[in-house]
């Protein structure tokens, strides 16, 4: 998990503006498969987001974004490595970071990014330790007089 967290963010970013109300920004989020959106303000600034969380139980579906979104908004440089990232979501315990180029929003991370990324290291891993596994059996049965056997039988093209 030391790779920069660029290959694992989204890039395509969707935003919601702060006088939208909650439909919408519940309807962005079912449109586009995703649980936060930053917030924008009439100058198209980053000014706070909201994610599915904060839709949830309320029972004034027209209230607008601006009045449940959170002002104070993580970010993390594009360069940064995914144990960073996922380090810093935990000990702000958020599930979103705005992925940063030269202070510019270039995507989002989130705690779905990093289950993927995971999920991805756990894979190799297996895979790894799999092929090495089968190679040390190979290798132990070719020793063996079981082996020598094996290799006569292939000599004779049987």
């Amino acid at each position: 998990m030391n790779e920069p967290i660029r290959s694992y963010t989204s890039h395509n970013l969707q935003v919601i503006h702060w006088s939208q109300t909650l439909v919408e920004a519940s309807s962005l989020m079912q449109t586009h498969r995703i649980r936060h959106l930053p917030v924008v303000d009439d100058q198209h600034r980053i000014v706070g987001i909201i994610s599915d969380r904060d839709l949830r139980n309320r029972e004034d579906k027209m209230e607008v974004v601006r009045d449940r979104m959170h002002f104070e908004v993580a970010g993390i440089d594009e360069a940064a490595h995914v144990s960073a990232a996922a380090e810093q979501m935990v000990a702000q315990k958020i599930s979103s970071l705005l992925v940063l180029r030269a202070d510019r929003v270039v995507g989002i991370l989130t705690s779905d990014d990093l289950l993927r990324v995971l999920t991805e290291e756990h894979k190799n891993f297996v895979q790894k330790i799999a092929e090495n596994l089968t190679a040390k059996v190979e290798s132990q049965i070719y020793r063996s007089p079981i082996g020598a056997i094996l290799n006569q039988i292939s000599n004779a093209g049987l």
